[in-house]
């Protein structure tokens, strides 16, 4: 029987060691048949759902496998188990591990609604760090929403392929992810946390998220980034509806 041919993709932007080193832990998995590809956005920044789209279509492969490129696989056989739950559940359409800051934190249980039992559990939606999707079901669905050009991809996407009656898994497998702060503090990463989250949680009836993202905004934003991520949000309501 032959294994499935896996493609992984690392976005790079102006991090060329983190991004070696992230290269390096999917070389030393135990499963072999990965192509890695990597998208320099250092000149030209095109986000992270343009990219994904791109290589998703262009891929011949049955899965495709996200990893930031400030992350690193701890575990050899971790796209191995990844593979194994997607094989099993030929519904589901995605799968992730454990997700660790560098000193042992959890990140996204609680977001996700996940509980830390330890055993494999079905998930409302997922982490594009370390996440294993089939590449048919990610195509059919449409991919990633380019509008949103980063964050709020995965939470959007997962509720179009529960819509198309798909699912997906989560598995306490460690992966270390180092977040860099001065990525979260910049203008264009608050404006799309607060229009892309406005219109998601819009859509979904999510009213007391929509709140606690206009607080969140009001503490957060400059009065620049503020007003624009509003007017742009009303903008693209009437469409996104």
């Amino acid at each position: 029987m032959n294994e499935p041919l896996i493609t992984a993709l690392i976005i790079n932007r102006n991090r060329p060691m983190e991004t070696i080193r992230a290269i390096k832990s999917i070389e030393e998995q135990t499963y072999k048949d990965i192509e890695i590809v990597v998208h320099d956005n250092s000149y030209l920044n095109l986000g992270v759902a343009l990219p994904s789209n791109i290589t998703a279509k262009k891929s011949h492969s049955k899965y495709l496998f996200f990893l930031d490129n400030d992350a690193y696989l701890t575990d050899p056989m971790y796209i191995s188990h990844l593979l194994w739950v997607m094989e099993e559940y030929p519904y589901c359409a995605f799968v992730f591990g454990r997700v660790q800051n560098p000193d042992g934190t959890d990140q996204w249980i609680e977001q996700f609604e996940l509980n830390d039992s330890g055993i494999m559990q079905k998930c409302k939606s997922f982490n594009g760090c370390g996440v294993l999707i089939n590449c048919s079901y990610f195509i059919e669905v449409g991919g990633y929403n380019e509008k949103f050009f980063a964050y709020y991809l995965e939470p959007e996407l997962s509720s179009r392929f529960y819509n198309a009656g798909y699912y997906g898994m989560y598995t306490p497998n460690t992966l270390v992810h180092e977040q860099t702060k001065k990525a979260r503090e910049s203008d264009i990463v608050a404006y799309l946390l607060v229009r892309n989250g406005y219109l998601y949680h819009i859509r979904e009836g999510e009213w007391s998220k929509v709140m606690r993202r206009f607080m969140w905004a009001c503490m957060n934003c400059t009065p620049k980034t503020f007003i624009k991520a509003h007017i742009d949000t009303l903008r693209m309501l009437p469409k996104w509806i």
